[in-house]
């Protein structure tokens, strides 16, 4: 197993000689030995979950990226399509109306020659509203 820290960032590799102690192949083994396992195995262990924990972190940052617009904060196509493929399997499976309501934006433009701020502005209050 190998093991990155943080402090030295140097890497220890932990064989499962080293976890049984030198002590062992005499068939010998005192009390400080088995601390000392104990130890280990609770580091390697600490390790492996934080290692688990910021993994996650990772990943649930990436499906946000992956589906938020990130000057606006709101839901991008990938989500609204996503989004709308469960529903219309949802409304499917339960025999239920499904409805799509679409609008143009188009003459939001309009706020952006005045400036991008207030054309960003305007799309953050319109998707409160909605």
């Amino acid at each position: 197993m190998y093991v990155k820290t943080k402090r030295d960032r140097a890497h220890s590799i932990f064989t499962a000689r080293d976890l049984i102690g030198a002590n062992a192949t005499s068939g010998k083994r005192d009390v400080d030995d088995d601390e000392d396992i104990l130890d280990r195995l609770h580091r390697i262990a600490h390790f492996a979950i934080n290692r688990v924990v910021f993994l996650g972190r990772m990943l649930d940052e990436a499906q946000q990226a992956a589906y938020v617009d990130s000057t606006y904060g709101l839901p991008n196509m990938r989500a609204a399509m996503l989004k709308m493929e469960q529903a219309l399997k949802s409304a499917l499976s339960l025999l239920q109306p499904f409805s799509i309501l679409l609008m143009d934006g188009y003459n939001l433009s309009q706020y952006n020659n005045i400036s991008y701020a207030v054309g960003d502005e305007m799309i953050r209050k319109m998707s409160a509203l909605l």
